[in-house]
């Protein structure tokens, strides 16, 4: 059975606010580190893609509109769509 070493390096804090390196040996199986490394690279791959998107301004500033397309779909109970509004309204980037 093959096993993949490395070295992980931990920051750990003094009491009196320095910052320390220690040096910590982990062993895994070679399957276990790829696994870890694919999923590692899948979640860097989607913290990229939506950095873009979640600071995209939306396409309207309108709370009216917003609102009225949110009841056109039925899909949304009506504490939904109050809750909505109350937190459209306490938004300064939206307008009437």
């Amino acid at each position: 059975m093959h096993h993949l070493q490395f070295c992980l390096f931990c920051l750990t804090r003094r009491i009196d606010g320095d910052n320390m390196i220690r040096m910590s040996t982990v062993v895994l199986k070679k399957s276990e580190y790829e696994e870890l490394k694919t999923r590692a690279d899948a979640y860097d791959r989607l913290v990229f893609a939506m950095r873009e998107d979640i600071f995209y301004p939306p396409p309207t500033r309108s709370r009216t509109k917003i609102l009225s397309e949110f009841k056109k779909t039925g899909r949304y109970s009506r504490v939904f769509l109050a809750s909505l509004a109350s937190g459209l309204k306490r938004s300064s980037h939206f307008t009437s």
